[in-house]
């Protein structure tokens, strides 16, 4: 498991750096893993919380944030799909 987390971790970086721009990559990537090990701090805290108050709420709350994010998935630009400028095309011909 804790090596699935590590390959995860590459993943978001590796898509983090194609989804921004060279000036702010390294912010981009910075802030990506800063809300990640937010985020497991502060979900590890409220799971243990939660399981021990409010049983229930405990599995939806994930089920409610995933089905979210997939959601939000689609909102990705695709970076492939870009054009090329008319300066370029017309340089090679």
């Amino acid at each position: 498991i804790l090596v699935m987390c590590g390959f995860a971790g590459s993943i978001v970086s590796a898509i983090t750096v194609d989804l921004f721009p060279t000036n702010l990559r390294a912010m981009a990537v910075c802030m990506s893993s800063m809300f990640g090990r937010l985020g497991g701090v502060v979900g590890s805290n409220l799971f243990g919380f939660l399981l021990e108050s409010q049983c229930e709420l405990t599995f939806a709350i994930p089920g409610v944030l995933l089905v979210t994010c997939a959601l939000l998935s689609f909102f990705i630009p695709n970076i492939y799909k870009r054009t090329r400028s008319s300066s370029s095309v017309s340089s090679r011909c």
